[in-house]
């Protein structure tokens, strides 16, 4: 469109129902001495879009409207839109099947727990069992999400935690659990290493802690620092470990994960014994 399109033409020769008619009228009957919007203007069977700036001169009494062709960008803006739309449905459909493939495989490993007698063996397949949910979950909420990059910390702790009293059976009145969460949202990678390394923890607390189903104290803290380093700490108020304990050496797998884990986070593992246990994991976000 040339300019001599509109060049000395009155303000409802396009349309008196055009959006830019109707955003000039509403912006002379306002107070305001400035504003822009982006209009349709059809002209001659022609559609373009515009980006309309508008100021006023002479306490209100006259306007100029300067307009810029932004046809095509916006064309390009929309196709970003609908592409990144579309990945977005394409990555929540992703993270429903990992989540369903993952429940898949708990259910087989609880299949196959029911067959064995040995008391021992089954332990073993629920603990395989718990640690696969805590991934499935990270996937569950992501599919629920908004935000496919990130997971908000404090509801998949609160989510993870609340599966596994569920899993061993826990007397709500013999075992309680308090959770000091920061707000804190991370990428996948180090959402799955932290669920595992919490995964553990609280599983060996339940299991050890708290011998003849005496009432005990689990706590779950979670706190940022300097640096960008955050510090996980998973405490309880049981019998506690042996203080000559090396964790590096003992022969458990759940320790040996925790240590393989914290290794994957670029962690440190501290352990402190007292009235309990506790073990502190200082880490930073796993790089994407």
């Amino acid at each position: 469109m040339s300019p001599e399109a509109f060049v000395g033409k009155q303000l409802g020769f396009l349309d008196n129902n055009s959006e830019f008619v109707v955003f000039m009228r509403q912006f002379l009957a306002s107070s305001a001495q400035t504003e822009r919007q982006v209009v349709e203007v059809q002209v001659n069977g022609w559609s373009r879009k515009y980006l309309i700036a508008v100021q006023k001169y002479q306490q209100g009494s006259i306007a100029v409207s300067v307009g810029i062709d932004i046809t095509e960008r916006y064309q390009a803006e929309m196709e970003i839109q609908e592409s990144l739309r579309e990945k977005e449905v394409l990555l929540q459909e992703i993270h429903h099947r990992v989540k369903n493939n993952l429940q898949v495989i708990v259910s087989m490993l609880d299949l196959q727990s029911q067959r064995l007698e040995a008391q021992g063996m089954k332990e073993v397949f629920r603990e395989s069992q718990n640690r696969v949910k805590s991934m499935a979950l990270v996937h569950e909420i992501l599919y629920q999400s908004k935000n496919f990059a990130r997971v908000n910390l404090g509801d998949y702790i609160q989510n993870l935690t609340s599966n596994l009293l569920k899993a061993y059976g826990v007397n709500a009145s013999n075992i309680k659990l308090e959770l000091d969460i920061d707000e804190v949202t991370l990428n996948i990678d180090t959402v799955i290493t932290c669920g595992l390394i919490i995964n553990e923890l609280v599983s060996n607390a339940i299991k050890y802690a708290f011998p003849d189903s005496t009432r005990g104290l689990i706590k779950i803290a979670l706190h940022g620092g300097v640096d960008k380093y955050l510090t996980l700490i998973v405490s309880d108020n049981g019998v506690g470990l042996p203080k000559n304990l090396d964790l590096k050496s003992v022969n458990s797998l759940g320790f040996q994960l925790v240590n393989v884990l914290t290794k994957q986070l670029g962690g440190i593992l501290e352990v402190r014994h007292g009235a309990g246990t506790e073990f502190r994991v200082c880490f930073a976000e796993i790089s994407s």
